[in-house]
């Protein structure tokens, strides 16, 4: 009888109330013949906490197994048997029986069907079945690349710590990795004769991920014991039934099986068994030119895309010194083939398939690069530097402009020199010069900008001389090395006005250590000289005043080319006197005006002799060499040139108000001198000029400006013939004055006698108070003391002084 025994009870209370009896045992028997038939052997089986199975025959030979709980409830329901097992074994949620027939059932106890699998006579006929266990203390594998039937002695069991990813003891989809620490197994795997060592981060618990065996899918792990051997039985694994279907070509069919073995397990899509498949049927597709299906089995199975470029050999060639020996990348032998049998994809894909081919290798290394960035990238780490790369020259040769950028500025491995070299070859020299800046040789960047701007080779890219400025005058910066002050060297020589922008951004201590001749000797355009001069007289620049001799002397010869300043200036005089030639030619742009401005400004610094004389040379710049005469300290000759060359506005304050702010005399001090005289002078200049009307007009304004320094006689002087009108203001000033003046001497008179009457009155009033005055013969007088003899004299009372009336 089957039994459920509960010690504590039996402990506590008796055997009576410990036991739970279940169902009788099948008892001896006797057949047709009388001879005693044992009935087989009663067997039971723990199949979780607290649950057992026991067998139990019936009459028609077949077998029950019955699952209950200690309490004798059956949870699980019945399986059935067609006979009665040899060995039964249970592992969650199966049970696996053996038959003396070798056949062998597995069982599901929480499902229908309840059988999962049967195996019919894969045991020896001459293996006597003894008992039969599941293999739980390793996992079963086979050799990689074997697609021949598979017997025991290419079955081998690997003990857990001997795993290289452990898998878990639930997942039942029987997915399982092994490690082969055998070199010749590792030998066969890269097919070379030594294995290669891979470094970076793959290498786990000692062994190396990419040279692990691959391993197999079973059904089940299932030792079978017999008197004197032992049996593994296992069907044809999975994965040669998927590799089968890959060479067939039957892409989607071979993949839908990994998917639906992946179901339901925590198996990593990293595993060497699914990216084995997936980079088996990317390869196949690759073949077919299936570009798009290529390209995701490729990115699911992580394909190594240093083995990817080697079908492109131009790539490949590129990265030449970054990639490893095609033979040292580990992959299966038949992966490997069919690398060989591709070759060149660009060789075998159609014109029109070109572009996509390069679009492919694009987008899977963009793929790639982004799976670097992850926490277990799937690459070996020295594949970094070969991604980037020839992702470098990949966006460069399809045009990608917005993501080359981005990659060679933002973080990257790019190996600058192997993508220089081939940009510079191809003539993408504005790509290379976006290398060079990114990876800080901005020398090299700048020089093919320059080569580009004077148009020794040409890119389309290229921003032009509006690109370079904004990165010359924004990026590089005053101050950072000589880099500045070596681009305006070169740009003064190669555009005179572009280096006008890197001049106004240059300090004033930088200018002032500027090499000068050098940038002059460059310079063509007299305005770009005067603006550089300019700069040099701001920044104190020791060479300032030489140069600003110079650029003065060509002022001078291109202003003495043209009178026609003169002539608009006499029409415009004409109308208003007051107007000076620096004033009328202040508007214009010509050499003239820039000339007459250098000459006027106060800060100016040079060789006056040397520009008067060039002035004199020329001959026709009368207010120009005023100005230098005026510099020099030479007034008199700067107002007769003035005079003489019609500017009589300015020779009137040069003379007259030196203190005026747009005087010439602020150019040069100036010896002091009478008024009176200095109107004298210019009045006589006046009355010489040969315009007799305009000489007119000016005598008459400076009488009646300056009247009170004129005197009347200086009417005699001028000429008979002039109207009355040109004296008359003068002469009526005069008279007004004369008349002032007789009225105030009346004044002045009757005050003195007042002041001469006061004192008389005072003075006897004095001598009364105090009596007379006797003076010795050598008294002396308190102011001059001299001896007062018989002079007349004052005495003082209140300092009791005695004094000559002329020194009173």
């Amino acid at each position: 009888t089957y039994k459920v025994l509960d010690l504590a009870r039996i402990r506590s209370s008796g055997l009576d109330q410990g036991q739970l009896e279940l169902l009788p045992t099948q008892q001896p028997r006797r057949d047709e013949s009388g001879r005693v038939v044992r009935p087989p052997r009663p067997r039971t089986l723990v199949v979780g906490p607290n649950e057992f199975m026991f067998l139990t025959a019936s009459g028609d030979d077949t077998t029950l197994g019955v699952i209950v709980t200690a309490r004798g409830e059956a949870l699980r329901g019945t399986l059935q048997f067609p006979a009665y097992p040899v060995s039964i074994v249970y592992d969650e949620p199966h049970v696996i029986a053996v038959f003396a027939t070798g056949r062998i059932d597995v069982y599901d106890t929480r499902s229908e069907p309840r059988v999962v699998q049967s195996v019919v006579g894969d045991v020896p006929d001459l293996m006597r079945v003894r008992r039969a266990c599941v293999c739980a203390g390793g996992w079963v594998s086979t050799r990689v690349g074997r697609r021949e039937a598979i017997d025991a002695s290419d079955l081998r069991v690997f003990e857990p710590n001997r795993l290289h990813e452990a898998v878990s003891g639930r997942d039942r989809a029987m997915w399982t990795e092994a490690v082969d620490e055998e070199v010749e197994w590792r030998r066969e795997l890269v097919d070379e004769a030594e294995p290669p060592v891979w470094p970076g981060p793959d290498r786990q618990n000692g062994l190396d991920r990419k040279t692990a065996s691959l391993s197999r899918w079973t059904d089940a792990n299932i030792v079978v014991l017999g008197s004197d051997s032992l049996h593994i039985l296992a069907p044809q694994p999975q994965l040669i039934h998927i590799d089968a279907l890959l060479h067939q070509q039957h892409v989607k069919e071979a993949v839908s099986l990994v998917d639906a073995a992946l179901k339901g397990t925590t198996i990593s899509m990293q595993s060497d068994e699914v990216e084995y498949c997936m980079q088996m049927a990317g390869m196949v597709c690759l073949k077919n030119m299936q570009l798009d299906d290529a390209l995701l089995y490729f990115q699911r199975g992580h394909m190594d895309p240093r083995a990817l470029l080697y079908l492109y050999p131009s790539h490949a060639e590129y990265a030449g010194p970054l990639l490893v020996p095609f033979a040292h990348i580990a992959m299966a032998p038949t992966l490997r083939q069919l690398f060989y049998e591709i070759g060149d994809l660009q060789s075998i894909a159609s014109p029109e398939q070109q572009s996509q081919t390069e679009d492919l290798l694009e987008q899977y290394l963009e793929f790639c690069r982004t799976q670097m960035n992850t926490n277990e990238p799937p690459y070996a780490s020295d594949a970094v530097p070969v991604i980037d790369t020839v992702l470098a020259r990949v966006y460069a040769d399809n045009m990608r402009h917005a993501k080359f950028s981005a990659l060679v500025q933002g973080p990257n491995s790019v190996v600058g020199d192997i993508a220089c070299a081939y940009l510079e070859s191809a003539h993408k020299y504005y790509s290379c010069s976006l290398v060079y800046m990114a990876q800080g040789d901005v020398r090299s960047g700048l020089d093919l900008w320059r080569r580009l701007l004077e148009g020794e080779v040409s890119d389309e890219r290229f921003g032009g001389m509006a690109e370079y400025l904004e990165y010359i005058l924004g990026d590089l910066g005053d101050g950072v090395g000589h880099g500045l002050v070596d681009e305006y060297y070169w740009l003064v020589r190669h555009d005179v006005g572009a280096s006008r922008h890197i001049l106004a951004c240059l300090t004033d201590d930088t200018v002032a250590v500027l090499d000068a001749d050098r940038v002059v000797g460059d310079m063509q355009a007299v305005g770009a000289q005067r603006e550089f001069i300019e700069r040099l007289i701001a920044a104190n620049h020791t060479r300032a005043p030489h140069f600003t001799t110079i650029l003065l002397t060509a002022y001078v010869a291109e202003a003495a080319q043209s009178t026609d300043a003169e002539s608009g200036f006499q029409s415009a005089q004409a109308r208003d006197l007051g107007l000076t030639f620096q004033s009328y030619v202040a508007s214009e742009h010509s050499s003239r005006a820039r000339l007459v401005e250098m000459l006027g400004a106060q800060r100016s610094v040079f060789d006056a002799s040397k520009v008067l004389a060039c002035i004199e040379d020329a001959g026709n710049l009368g207010v120009e060499r005023a100005m230098v005469l005026a510099r020099l300290g030479r007034r008199d000759e700067a107002v007769e040139a003035l005079v003489k060359a019609g500017d009589y506005a300015e020779a009137e304050m040069l003379l007259l108000r030196p203190m005026a702010r747009e005087s010439l005399a602020r150019l040069a001090k100036q010896d002091a001198s009478d008024k009176a005289t200095d109107v004298a002078r210019l009045l006589h200049l006046y009355v010489s000029v040969v315009d007799d009307d305009m000489a007119a007009r000016l005598v008459s304004r400076l009488l009646d400006t300056y009247s009170e320094h004129i005197s009347a006689s200086t009417i005699e002087e001028l000429p008979e013939h002039w109207m009355l009108g040109v004296v008359e203001p003068f002469v009526r000033h005069k008279l007004s004055d004369l008349a002032q003046s007789e009225r105030a001497s009346s004044v002045q008179r009757s005050v003195a006698i007042a002041h001469e009457q006061n004192a008389r009155m005072q003075c006897a009033g004095d001598l009364i108070n105090h009596g007379p005055v006797v003076l010795g013969v050598a008294q002396t007088c308190g102011v001059c003391r001299k001896l007062l003899g018989s002079s007349a004299f004052v005495y003082e009372p209140q300092s009791k002084q005695v004094k000559h009336i002329s020194c009173a």
